[in-house]
């Protein structure tokens, strides 16, 4: 198995561990690898980006010793002294997700009523894979409607989290 940190070392991005351990990856493979790391990356600062302006990046965490620093879709792409050490904080200090996916027909339950309800279960998910209740929220939704269902059909997805709850 070759990891993205084994590409990174084999062209000279990172320097981690022995070099002569990834002399066997083949350039080539190691160049196509490292742009899919670009693109990916890439991608998702599009994703995330409220519009089409350029944005300043702060990298953190592992990927900040492997990903190039000159990304389409930003002004700057800055690394911070410690960044290595977000990791460690993330998880430290974790969140607690829960998810919560079906399929409805609006004609058979108001779309109010079908929302509602996976916000409930979203949270109960939460909560059950180690939640605060008290800090759980919504952080993501979505209502995609199924032109090739019956019916007026949409899949509703919705995610929460929380807190991972302290037990003292």
């Amino acid at each position: 198995m070759i990891t993205a940190t084994d590409i990174a070392d084999r062209l000279g991005v990172a320097s981690v561990g022995d070099p002569k351990l990834t002399e066997r990856i083949p350039l080539e493979t190691a160049n196509k690898a490292y742009e899919a790391m670009r693109a990916m990356v890439e991608d998702a600062i599009d994703s995330m980006k409220i519009s089409s302006e350029s944005i300043d990046a702060i990298l953190v965490g592992g990927g900040s010793i492997i990903l190039p620093h000159d990304l389409a879709g930003t002004k700057t792409v800055e690394c911070p002294e410690y960044a290595g050490c977000a990791n460690a904080i993330g998880s430290a200090i974790p969140k607690v997700s829960g998810v919560s996916e079906k399929l409805v027909d609006y004609e058979e339950t108001s779309r109010e009523e079908a929302l509602e309800h996976a916000w409930q279960e979203a949270i109960a998910a939460a909560v059950r894979a180690g939640a605060d209740e008290s800090t759980a929220e919504i952080i993501d939704s979505e209502d995609v409607p199924l032109a090739y269902y019956p019916g007026k059909t949409s899949r509703i997805r919705v995610k929460a989290a929380g807190d991972l709850l302290m037990k003292h």
